[in-house]
């Protein structure tokens, strides 16, 4: 390369490039290094403003770029698009108070992470070592992970086992994706919900900006008492308002009602209830009666609630609505 592939601007120590130039063949003179000439060299002219960009576009683009697979079964694949180790950017700091058996559940993670190998249902050696980037800019080498049952609740499969670390991570997409949990976040807590029956699983505290899920999190009590104060509107339906509740949730019975966290009856009675198992019985046909009557409704049998499936007297169907008053429906089919 000769000087005139690079011009110097009037402003600022920007070398601006006007022809491509193998830099293999050249070498300074004056640090007597190669791959640039003297009319380029930065310890002569200094470093220059779109080198400092392009370093910093560089760096961005690693990150973005770093990342790791992890095949079926144990074994680590590393995936690598720059050249590079694989890497996982963590989003938190200041985790020295927390518990061994504490969890951190962290969005922003690439795969679990667990530092104490007793609590791995499986653990088992990889074919390949993964490196770890951490957040104060060390390398870590993981050649294990396997299976850990947080609590007899999470499964958490694939999880890498690194006994440096501090904590413990959750990786919230992987578990939505294979431990089929929903992650509801609130200001002070974190809500984790089987996806299909919308049972609470656990309850996380957040603690110095993170949620943390502990032991107490799949405390029966604890998440009892969490709904019953954060939706306090169940709470307040007591006494008289039961049997609003008893229609609203399909007339269900007092011992299912009485599961439902902060609906309590005073009233122990079954009265309100009496009638919707008798109204949810009924057979297709009625045996022949010896019965008679001379006017309309002086004499009706009743052994059934609810509508009658068979039709009856020539096509009429005899619906019955039966709840604290009694009522008598005929209908035309």
């Amino acid at each position: 390369m000769h000087a005139g592939n690079f011009e110097k601007r009037k402003e600022g120590n920007n070398f601006r490039k006007k022809g491509v130039v193998d830099k293999r063949s050249l070498k300074c003179e004056h640090c007597d290094k190669s791959g640039h000439d003297k009319s380029t060299c930065f310890k002569l002219h200094g470093v220059p403003d779109w080198y400092k960009e392009l370093g910093d576009k560089k760096r961005k683009s690693n990150a973005g770029h770093r990342a790791y697979a992890i095949q079926e079964g144990t074994e680590l694949k590393e995936v690598n698009h720059t050249g590079e180790s694989a890497g996982m950017n963590f989003t938190f700091s200041g985790v020295e108070y927390l518990n061994k058996d504490a969890w951190i559940i962290d969005s922003g993670a690439t795969s679990h992470m667990c530092s104490d190998s007793k609590a791995f249902h499986t653990l088992n050696v990889s074919a390949s070592v993964l490196s770890i980037f951490l957040p104060d800019g060390s390398t870590k080498q993981v050649t294990q992970s396997g299976f850990v049952n947080l609590f007899g609740k999470i499964k958490l499969v694939d999880t890498l086992y690194v006994s440096s670390f501090r904590s413990n991570l959750i990786f919230v997409h992987k578990t939505c994706a294979t431990s089929n949990i929903r992650f509801t976040f609130l200001s002070s807590h974190c809500i984790l919900q089987d996806h299909l029956t919308k049972t609470v699983v656990a309850v996380a505290k957040q603690s110095r900006h993170l949620y943390i899920l502990d032991k107490d999190s799949f405390n029966p009590s604890f998440i009892n008492q969490f709904l019953s104060s954060h939706f306090s509107f169940v709470s307040q339906v007591v006494g008289s308002d039961l049997s609003l509740w008893h229609q609203k949730l399909g007339h269900p019975s007092h011992k299912v009602l009485a599961h439902v966290p902060g609906l309590k009856s005073k009233d122990k009675t079954n009265e309100i209830f009496t009638i919707c198992p008798l109204a949810k019985q009924h057979r297709l046909s009625f045996p022949r009666s010896v019965s008679s009557t001379l006017k309309p409704f002086e004499l009706i049998h009743i052994d059934i609630w609810g509508l009658i499936i068979k039709p009856q007297c020539q096509t009429v169907i005899i619906f019955l609505p039966l709840s604290m008053i009694t009522a008598v429906l005929l209908g035309h089919t």
